[in-house]
């Protein structure tokens, strides 16, 4: 589902692979989101996280555990 543009689906693959066993879309990440919080005249760093522990129910059911 690439655009016609892209090279074929299997080179985009296989780069995306390679980048990201060598830390290269962490990395990306990183940078654009230190590049967004620096626009909005935020630390760098954040100073504080929240963490959302909510359960949240999925369509699969079961958890592999053994049929009797």
């Amino acid at each position: 589902m690439l655009p016609a543009h892209f090279s074929p689906w299997k080179s985009v693959y296989d780069l995306y692979y390679r980048w990201r066993l060598k830390g290269k879309w962490d990395e990306i990440h990183d940078t654009l989101r230190d590049q967004v919080r620096e626009k909005l005249e935020k630390q760098v760093i954040p100073s504080a996280a929240f963490i959302d522990s909510r359960s949240v129910k999925t369509a699969q059911k079961g958890g592999g555990g053994m049929m009797q």
